[in-house]
Parts: C-alpha cells; sequence; structure tokens
C-alpha cells in the first residue's frame, strides 16, 4: 500500500511570502561551526534556498491555511471580549518592565481569550463538582437570596483569565508609572466584562441544546413509528436583510437611494424513515436510520416593508397553511426563531395562539429563542444561496436586455425561476393592515397586561384549548373577543417551573405565582441588531442581521488529518459539496410575459402562478398569497459515506509491490515534520484541550465575594449587559470633535479615530469609551442634529418655509470684514468663514455654542456678497 503520513492541521500565523523571506534569509546568514576534530568553518545556518514555487508546495502541505480576518464578528464577543483584550494588552505594552514580563504576560492574555471563547461552552455544561461556573442549571435558575447555595469548588482553566488579571495588576502596580489608579479600574471592568461574556455563553449554550434534544426527540420518534408519516417537525423562522434592487447594467445614478424589498424564510426539519441493507459475515442485515430533511420557503412582501409582529406570524400562518397541504399528516410544529424583536414581544405570542386556535391543520405548540448573537445558521446559509440565484437569473436569462429585480414581484418571479433552489419553493404576499390593526386593537388589553409581568423569554409551550383545531373557517372578530386559553413561560429553556399564564379576551391575564422567575434584562436597542420590530416604510437601508460566529483563534486550533504521499490523477466523477452552486435549465415559453413582471424581464414559469381557489380564504391574519410555487422532488442529505474516487500516485498499477515510494521535495518535507511531531521536538496545541499554563493558578486564590452565586447568569438588567461605556465624563469632548466635521466635511471623523484622539488628548486613561460604544454616541448626535434642523425648518409647503435667523454677532463681524477692503467682492466665502472662525475660536480651541456651520457662514456670507454687488451697481447706474 501506498505510505500515508498523519500530521497536525497546523494553521500559519504569516503568509507564505513572509514565512519565505525569512528562510532565505537564514539561508544566508552565516555560522561558524565547529566539528568534531576542532576546526572551525563558516557555513549557512540551514541549506538551501530551494526555489520559491517548491517552498510554497512544501508549505501547502505542512501547514492547513493563514489566518483568517473575520469582517462580521459578532457584537457580543467584540465588545466583551476583543476590546478588552486589545486595551489589557495595550496596558501591557505600557507598564511592563522588560520584554520577557511582556512575552509572558502577552502569551497568558491569548491563552485566557482563547478559553473564553472557545473553550468555556464545554466547562459549562459540566455537573457534580460544586464549581460555579459550572454547570448551566446553577447558573441559570433564579437565585432566593440563598447564600449557601454558592458553590467554591475549583477550574484552573475556569480561573485562569482572573488569574492573569491578577498577575497583571501586580505589574502594573509594581511599575510606578503614572496613571496606575486608572490602570487598575480598567483592568478590574476588563475582568468584569469576561464575567459577562461568560454569562453570555452559558445562556447561548443552554439553548442551542434544548434545539438538539427538540431534533434528537423527532429523531428517536420516525425510528418508533417506522413509516414515513411524521407528525412532529421544527419551523425556523427569520427575515433576511433587505434586498436592494438589482440591475444587470447599472448606471450610477440608480446605485443611490435604493428601497429595500422584505424577504422572509421558513425551514422545515423533519425526519424520514429508511431501511438500508447490508451485509456482514455473509449474511444480509438492516440497518435502520432517520434521514433528515430541510424543505425552505421564501416569501417576499409585496405591500410595504414593515417587519413587526403581525407580518411575522402572518407570514408563519401562510407558511402552515401551504405546508399542511403537501404533508397533510403533519400535525405539530416547534417555532425556532432568534431574539429579533418582532418574534420575541409579547404580541407576537398571542397571534400564533390566535392561529392554532383558527387554523384545524398544522398546530404550534413551542416557541423557542435562540439566544442574542448565537450564530448564523441554515436558513442563513439559504438566504445566501437565494441571492446566488437570482444573481445567476439575472446573467443567464435575456441577452441584450436590462435585466432588474427591482419589486418584490421582481425579486419572487427571480427565486422561482428555472424550478428555482431545490427543495424551496416562493410566495408573493401581501397584508391587509387595517385588518391586522383591528386584530391588534383586540389584543391590545392582554398584550398590555402580560407585558407587566415579562417582555422577553426564550421558551413558551401553547397548551391545548378547548375548541383547538376545530374551525373549518378562520375566526371571526367577535369570536376572538371571546377566546380563552393558556401557556407557559420559561425564561430560559429546560431551566426552573415556568409561569402559567390564563387570559381570557378581551383583558383578563392571570399569572401564576412564580412568575419573579421570568424577571429579565433586555438587550440595549442601539447595539442589538436584531431588534427591527418597527421598520419604517421608507427605509431604504439593510437591516442589521445577527452577525458572524465569534471569530476562530487559529494560533491554538489543532486538527488531525491525513497526508498521502501520492499524487492523484485528475479529479473525475462525482462532484464535492464545496462545488458552486448549479442550477437546472428548464425550458419556459419566453414569448410570454405578465404584465407585473414586464418591467423585470420575467419569464413565465407555469409552476410559479396564483394558488387554487379558496385558498386565502382559510387565512385569519388577513394576508394574501398572490403568487406561490410548489415544493418539487424533495430530496435528502448527500450520503456522507458514498464511496469516493480512489486516489492513486503516480506510476500506481494494481500490483501494489510496484509501488516505490516518493523521494521528492514534499515527500521528504512530510516525512521530516512528522518525525518532529513524534518526538515532541516541536509544541502543538489543541485549541479545545486544556493548556499546562492553567496549572499556574493552583495556587490563586479567589475572593469570597467572587464566587457565584446560583443564577449569576441569567441576563442582566437593561442597560448593564455590556458593563461600563464611560460616555459622561468624554461627552464633552466626543460633542466637540463630531462639531468640527459638522462644521467642516473635510474633518469628519470615524469612531476609530475619534478613538485615537481621545488617547492622544488623555495618554494616561485607559478608561475611554470604546469604539463600538462612540458609534452609538456618534448615531445619537447625529439624531439629535436632525432633529434640531427639524425646529429649524418649518413644515409644510416650501413656499412658505422659514428658516432660523442666522446670529447678528457674526453678521456684523462679516459687515465689517468687508470694510475693511476695498472691493468687498474680491472677499471669498471660505476666507471670510476662516476669518471668522479665527476670531471667535477661545484659549481652549473651543467655538460658541451658536457658532455658525460651515454651510451657513458661507451662504450667509455669499448672499452678503450678492446685496453689496446690487448696491454697488445701483450707485455706478
Amino acid at each position: 500500500h501506498a505510505e500515508s503520513v498523519e500530521l497536525p492541521n497546523f494553521i500559519r500565523r504569516k503568509s507564505r511570502k513572509h514565512i519565505y523571506e525569512e528562510y532565505v534569509r537564514k539561508c544566508t546568514e552565516i555560522v561558524e561551526r565547529t566539528d568534531a576534530n576542532g576546526e572551525t568553518s563558516r557555513e549557512p545556518l540551514i541549506p538551501g534556498p530551494v526555489g520559491y514555487q517548491t517552498f510554497y508546495n512544501v508549505l501547502n502541505v505542512i501547514t492547513s491555511s493563514e489566518e483568517k480576518l473575520f469582517t462580521a464578528v459578532d457584537y457580543v464577543t467584540g465588545l466583551l471580549i476583543n476590546d478588552q483584550f486589545e486595551l489589557l494588552q495595550r496596558m501591557l505594552e505600557d507598564f511592563s518592565p522588560d520584554k520577557i514580563t511582556e512575552k509572558k504576560l502577552s502569551k497568558q492574555l491569548e491563552l485566557s481569550k482563547n478559553m473564553l471563547k472557545h473553550q468555556y461552552h464545554e466547562h459549562v455544561v459540566k455537573k457534580g463538582d460544586n464549581v460555579c461556573t459550572h454547570d448551566i442549571s446553577y447558573a441559570l435558575l433564579p437565585n432566593r437570596n440563598d447564600s449557601s447555595r454558592n458553590r467554591s469548588g475549583r477550574c484552573n482553566a475556569c480561573l485562569y483569565p482572573n488569574y492573569v488579571c491578577k498577575e497583571l495588576s501586580s505589574v502594573v502596580t509594581e511599575s510606578g508609572k503614572d496613571g496606575i489608579d486608572d490602570a487598575l479600574e480598567a483592568i478590574k471592568e476588563a475582568e468584569h466584562k469576561m464575567e459577562l461574556y461568560r454569562g453570555h455563553r452559558a445562556r447561548v449554550k443552554n439553548q442551542q441544546d434544548a434545539i438538539d434534544r427538540i431534533l434528537k426527540d423527532h429523531e428517536n420518534e420516525c425510528l418508533q413509528r417506522k413509516d414515513n408519516k411524521f407528525t412532529r417537525a421544527l419551523l425556523v423562522a427569520d427575515w433576511k436583510m433587505k434586498w436592494e434592487e438589482k440591475k444587470s447594467r447599472e448606471i450610477t445614478l440608480q446605485h443611490y437611494g435604493k428601497r429595500g424589498t422584505s424577504w422572509h424564510g421558513c425551514l422545515l426539519i423533519y425526519f424520514q424513515y429508511e431501511e438500508e441493507e447490508y451485509e456482514e459475515e455473509g449474511e444480509m442485515k438492516v440497518k435502520e436510520r432517520a434521514v433528515r430533511y430541510h424543505i425552505y420557503m421564501d416569501q417576499i412582501l409585496a405591500t410595504d416593508n414593515k417587519q413587526d409582529a403581525a407580518a411575522s406570524a402572518a407570514m408563519i400562518e401562510v407558511f402552515m397553511h401551504q405546508c399542511s397541504e403537501r404533508f397533510p399528516h403533519l400535525k405539530e410544529v416547534v417555532l425556532q426563531t432568534d431574539n429579533a424583536k418582532c418574534y420575541s414581544c409579547v404580541e407576537f405570542i398571542y397571534w400564533l395562539k390566535l392561529f392554532n386556535m383558527s387554523f384545524d391543520g398544522i398546530r404550534i405548540s413551542e416557541i423557542i429563542h435562540s439566544e442574542t448573537q448565537a450564530g448564523k445558521g441554515l436558513i442563513d446559509a439559504h438566504f445566501s444561496k437565494g441571492t446566488s440565484h437570482c444573481i445567476f437569473f439575472m446573467k443567464n436569462y435575456q441577452r441584450n436586455k436590462i435585466i432588474a429585480i427591482a419589486s418584490a414581484a421582481g425579486l419572487a418571479g427571480a427565486l422561482a425561476w428555472s424550478g428555482g433552489i431545490q427543495n424551496c419553493c416562493v410566495q408573493l404576499i401581501e397584508f391587509d393592515r387595517e385588518y391586522m390593526r383591528k386584530i391588534k386593537d383586540v389584543l391590545k388589553p392582554v398584550i398590555v397586561a402580560t407585558t407587566k409581568h415579562f417582555t422577553r423569554a426564550n421558551h413558551i409551550i401553547f397548551h391545548a384549548c378547548p375548541g383547538e383545531r376545530s374551525q373549518s373557517k378562520p375566526l371571526s372578530m367577535e369570536n376572538i373577543k371571546n377566546l380563552e386559553f393558556k401557556f407557559s413561560v420559561y425564561g430560559y429553556s429546560n431551566v426552573g417551573k415556568g409561569v402559567l399564564f390564563e387570559v381570557k379576551l378581551p383583558g383578563s391575564v392571570k399569572a401564576s405565582e412564580n412568575v419573579e422567575d421570568l424577571a429579565e434584562g433586555e438587550d440595549d436597542e442601539t447595539l442589538a441588531d436584531e431588534a427591527e420590530d418597527n421598520v419604517p416604510d421608507n427605509d431604504i437601508n439593510n437591516d442589521l442581521k445577527d452577525s458572524m460566529n465569534s471569530s476562530f483563534d487559529y494560533s491554538y486550533e489543532t486538527m488531525v488529518g491525513n497526508y498521502v504521499l501520492q499524487l492523484p490523477e485528475a479529479q473525475r466523477g462525482d462532484k464535492s459539496d464545496d462545488e458552486e452552486y448549479e442550477y437546472e435549465s428548464k425550458t419556459s415559453d419566453e414569448s410570454e410575459y405578465e404584465s407585473e413582471y414586464e418591467n423585470n424581464q420575467y419569464v413565465r414559469d407555469f409552476s410559479y402562478q396564483a394558488p387554487p381557489t379558496g385558498t386565502n380564504e382559510k387565512i385569519m391574519s388577513g394576508a394574501k398569497v398572490l403568487k406561490r410555487s410548489e415544493w418539487t422532488r424533495l430530496l435528502g442529505p448527500r450520503d456522507k459515506d458514498r464511496k469516493k474516487r480512489e486516489r492513486r500516485p503516480r506510476g500506481y498499477n494494481d500490483d501494489n509491490s510496484n509501488y516505490k515510494a516518493r523521494v521528492d521535495a514534499i515527500a521528504m518535507s512530510v516525512r521530516k515534520a512528522s518525525y518532529y511531531v513524534a518526538e515532541n521536538l516541536i509544541e502543538t496545541r489543541d485549541g479545545k484541550g486544556d493548556m499546562k499554563e492553567y496549572e499556574d493558578c493552583s495556587s490563586f486564590e479567589v475572593d469570597t465575594e467572587k464566587l457565584k452565586p446560583r443564577g449569576w447568569a441569567r441576563r442582566p438588567k437593561h442597560g448593564e449587559q455590556y458593563g461600563k461605556k464611560y460616555i459622561a465624563e468624554f461627552a464633552y469632548d466626543i460633542e466637540e470633535l463630531f462639531n468640527v466635521g459638522k462644521s467642516d466635511s473635510e474633518k469628519k471623523l470615524n469612531a476609530r479615530t475619534m478613538l485615537e484622539r481621545l488617547r492622544r488628548k488623555y495618554p494616561k486613561r485607559y478608561t475611554l469609551p470604546s469604539e463600538t460604544t462612540l458609534k452609538q454616541e456618534i448615531s445619537k448626535l447625529f439624531d439629535k442634529q436632525k432633529k434640531n434642523t427639524s425646529k429649524e425648518t418649518a413644515s409644510g409647503d416650501n413656499n412658505n418655509r422659514s428658516y432660523a435667523k442666522f446670529p447678528e454677532i457674526y453678521a456684523n463681524a462679516f459687515k465689517r470684514y468687508m470694510k475693511e477692503v476695498e472691493d468687498a467682492s474680491t472677499i471669498k466665502p471660505k476666507e471670510a468663514y476662516d476669518k471668522l472662525v479665527e476670531d471667535y475660536t477661545d484659549e481652549n480651541g473651543r467655538l460658541p455654542s451658536d457658532f455658525p456651520s460651515y454651510k451657513q457662514g458661507t451662504s450667509k456670507f455669499s448672499g452678503m456678497k450678492t446685496t453689496y454687488r446690487k448696491q454697488l451697481l445701483k450707485e455706478i447706474l
């Protein structure tokens, strides 16, 4: 057989070019060597160099890839981890007495960061060791003020970040430099934010495990039933970032002022029973398995862009109606969403309960929310594939014509083109907002009453009620006013007993005694990218969505991979899962167009058409399906165990005895690397395993006050989730820097530049606002500026518009400048404004609060110059 060598999956910390340059430098470095006879000779440090292409080939085999740059790291990790460790590293560089100490503590900081981001989620699920940072139930159960429940067990890995903070505090204290007190305060706050991040990871892990348990229950039920008439499934719903219009030939003017189109997605996950025959010891046996299926639906909103609770619930209702037609045996779904306010608000719960009471098909049994910034999922990947499908449509349809996807109808048509995406259908939907408003008015009293008990919970369970799923027609407004039902609410999935709510419309809400268990903080609305409940109809910007998973610490991640010392033949046969998505071509009548798609050059596809008669009459929410496609040719996942084409080395034949071991540079390098690893001549680390450095904190004593009580990981109160912001102390400096950019657009500063200015102004301060916090403050200042502008400008007809009066003191200064020269028309507005700034700037470099902006000042002076010229001309005539 061919020779096989196993190597860890090394990650390059530098680019190939820099590694090669360092290699060449060492090859040209001459050192003195003494042989066994005592003779001295001058030789290169290492032999070589080889050519850069050979070196790159060896490097590509020995190492896996380079560190990647992440452009969408989630904001929780950014605020509580990345920003804090950047600050701690900066303090270390400022206070470290020598390079040895700096290098040692830098490594410890990197290990601490890696532990929190990539290892702690495995520690928080441990039980039975009396460690306060372990056990999700202990972390999330409400605290009954019983101090005896505090745990005092030790975990060196969990204590390591605290130990490193203490070591850094010692270095700062012993340095004797200026700014020690502020640096110690910054270290203390950074340590507090690390604990907030632990709580965040505990909540994320709890919700992920709860979703995994639901899927496991569905899988086990499929294996027990041994048929394909599944009755339960998981439904995942989410809003995509608004689709901005695209054209195949977009001119510059069309790039601006785009209006987004709302795109909602649903994913149904269910299991199908299959049997697979295999041979064992000459006997045929049957292997039972539950195969997981994913089917999608893209829902495009045609009427407006408002993504509120009513719109979200209506989308789900419409999906369930079509799903019930396709899978009549499906009776119950668990709904999974993120924590966007349109899903997590109380109103959404009541809308879904009305659907359960009105619809005799599929029932929503539970709602489970993933935790804030829990990462991307399958529905997000589907949105990416849908975008690719639309772009593919624009590239391949109707040559020599401008293809545009600029409307809701055009987007839905593009998604349905050529049969659409595999396992996916499309709906074009419009809402009757007036009817929705009437239903909301009926629900308003119970919504208000329920909101007094809780505003956010991660798990809701609906209880079956008399008359549920018995309606052949949608509930009338009169029937809605007399409904009675129950549901249980859990702050966190599978934690605690939950709170039972008994609701009787129009306004009676009764909660069980343990309602204090639901007392929760909420995300800071200026940070939560998922808060999209009231998107204005004139909003033309993309909504922010969940950011990417936390960035991966490549320096410590080690995986085992196989490298076979063979050169494969050209790849043929099956294509890999990583290849570009391919689309089936489907015949269509290119001569016929529908009027509503004519501007989008849409080819009519007969699989995408109006729904059957009577479909919309069954929908309770007031939604109406204008057009839809159907699920066809549903396929399961590709077989992961499928036989792949055998990779054969150069000169290989069926007689393995003729195979000769490779002796080229790559093969020799791989063998050498394997030897170094086996003999521990180079150190390898697994980023998800315990580090030997964790033992350094074995003697680290933890203050009793820092032992975490039960419920320590529950969501903090509003405004406390991300620790101190340090805005109040620097509010004047921030506003001053903002006003400089407001008066002169050339001097506008972004958040990062503003932070650097603050660091230069306060070199010994470390308790400064973070870059993200500065972005929030800049947004507030922009909002304040807009409000002030709206007050200055009268609303109504342009002809009746009045403007704020220009301050007389500055107008008189302009008149003075004009009198000081022989011909005032020679003064440029910019020169006059610059002189005004110079005259009214105080000794601290500040301008008066009523000082005009650059635009106001130059406009005023231009008008005065025009008046001057008219008067001069009048005198001449």
